[in-house]
């Protein structure tokens, strides 16, 4: 037998008790039934994890209730970064039982990985990343695995705004870039959805009839379900409906609207992955991906004069707020103009009268 002693949020400690060959927890040492316990344990397969170990952690968490909760689409996310603790180096760290200094050393240890998470994927992954880790201790402090969480408090990270493409870059691409991710950009240009809905639009979405296509959003579908909202229903521009009528001459087999050069669906990973290179071959700002042209539809909407109501509903936004803060460019220069026409007209009245 193990014996693990754990410090609770109240400052008492317990005794957590394990069968030292298979690592299977076993009730308090004074409960009736703790000799039964030990000899099944001894029967049961050995367990991948040490008792306290952080590795058992996350594979309790990844069995918990609240996991399976979330959406798939959430978890596949969480875990291209819980992956990082399953390394040997990570998932042997004993955390059950920390005193307030292991805590802060685990603080920085994580922190330091965030890090170079951000030097090579960015400052977003980076802080998805702080936030699943995160999300995880906090359950294990509510479980009573550990008194506090190394990363309580967790400030974000300075993210930035990723900067929208010029009309010129998106004609550009529309144009020169090969045949596969031309048609990326081209579709985002004309409809401004997420990456990932795009790569997911198959043909039977597109109604050429009505000059539609209609999508559930990956990203907000759980809530639009939740709360009755029926799938996006997106105009299709004529420009859009030529280039659609093309693709599918070209390809009257496949099943998605867009494809890789072996005629395969993409990956929402792959075709950012393939767009972020082309992007390092124009020597432009890798930021951008397709959802700089999200941000260039915003303001191509707000410039022809759409109100922020009419700009949200052809986003597919359930709020407006989201089009003041992708439409700052096109909302600035709009007031600007408006304020100068002000100016110049006063400006041209004052003259008059002193004549």
């Amino acid at each position: 037998m193990r014996a693990v002693r754990h410090r609770r949020a109240d400052g008492t400690e317990t005794l957590y008790w394990y069968c030292r060959l298979t690592g299977i927890r076993l009730p308090d040492i004074a409960d009736p039934g703790f000799a039964a316990a030990v000899a099944a344990a001894r029967h049961q397969p050995a367990a991948r994890y040490a008792p306290g170990s952080l590795g058992e952690l996350l594979a309790d968490w990844r069995r918990s209730p609240e996991y399976r909760a979330t959406a798939p689409n959430t978890q596949r996310n969480r875990e291209r970064y819980l992956a990082l603790l399953d390394a040997a180096e990570w998932s042997t760290r004993q955390v059950a039982g920390l005193e307030m200094e292991g805590v802060r050393q685990l603080r920085a240890e994580l922190l330091t990985l965030r890090d170079m998470l951000a030097d090579r994927r960015g400052a977003g992954a980076a802080s998805v990343f702080g936030q699943t880790v995160a999300t995880v201790f906090a359950w294990a402090v509510e479980r009573g695995r550990m008194a506090f969480s190394p990363l309580a408090q967790l400030k974000g990270m300075r993210l930035g705004h990723i900067p929208p493409w010029t009309e010129a870059e998106a004609r550009h691409a529309m144009e020169k870039w090969p045949e596969p991710l031309r048609r990326a950009v081209t579709l985002a240009y004309h409809i401004g959805q997420r990456r990932g809905d795009l790569a997911a639009l198959r043909w039977e979405d597109y109604d050429v009839a009505a000059g539609r296509i209609t999508l559930m959003p990956e990203k907000t579908a759980r809530r639009r379900l939740a709360r009755g909202l029926p799938p996006l229903r997106l105009p299709v521009p004529k420009a859009l409906a030529w280039e659609l009528r093309r693709w599918r001459l070209a390809e009257p087999g496949a099943t998605h609207i867009l494809t890789h050069s072996g005629g395969k669906p993409w990956s929402k990973t792959g075709l950012a992955n393939a767009v972020w290179r082309q992007l390092v071959a124009e020597g432009w700002d890798t930021r951008k991906g397709l959802h700089g042209l999200r941000k260039l539809r915003t303001e191509r909407l707000l410039e022809g004069g759409a109100t922020h109501a009419e700009t949200a509903a052809a986003q597919g936004w359930d709020s407006v707020a989201m089009v003041s803060l992708y439409g700052r460019g096109a909302e600035q220069e709009s007031l600007a103009r408006a304020g100068v026409a002000r100016l110049e007209k006063r400006v041209s009245k004052t003259v008059k009268n002193r004549r």
